[in-house]
């Protein structure tokens, strides 16, 4: 079975040459090749929502955030094709569970530093806030 790099996948279901790839995107086709050939992945932001609009493969978002070094350290594990009610639920019992938490949040952190006695609550408080996004990012990529 030969193997296809999801870039080139992308590019193949459209119909687009590397060539066109390129043009649409504003990088050169040296780029391009080095995407199809994993030898690099695309690190600009616009880069990736240039692709991901021009073919039209919501998909990658996903891919890159998973192997990208600094994204897998910043970006939560993004799910991709769960059911949207599925998402939609945990997206609103995170944002309820929070919503008690704001204001000693906004408190915690109006001063412009943390206390050591305050740290705790803070990293709980950041922790599901990442939660938060994880879930949003989910509902981006659930089955609708």
């Amino acid at each position: 079975m030969e193997y296809i790099n999801i870039f080139q996948a992308a590019r193949k279901s459209k119909g687009y040459t590397q060539e066109k790839l390129a043009e649409l995107t504003g990088v050169s086709v040296g780029t391009i090749k080095a995407y199809e050939s994993d030898k690099t992945i695309p690190k600009d932001p616009e880069i990736v929502r240039r692709l991901v609009n021009i073919l039209d493969a919501q998909h990658l978002y996903a891919e890159l955030a998973n192997k990208n070094p600094l994204n897998q350290e910043v970006i939560p594990k993004i799910s991709t094709n769960q059911p949207l009610l599925k998402v939609a639920m945990r997206t609103v019992k995170d944002l309820k569970e929070i919503e008690p938490e704001v204001d000693q949040f906004f408190f915690i952190t109006s001063k412009g530093e943390i206390d050591a006695g305050e740290q705790k609550d803070y990293d709980n408080f950041v922790k599901k806030l990442e939660n938060i996004l994880s879930c949003c990012l989910d509902l981006k990529f659930a089955k609708k």
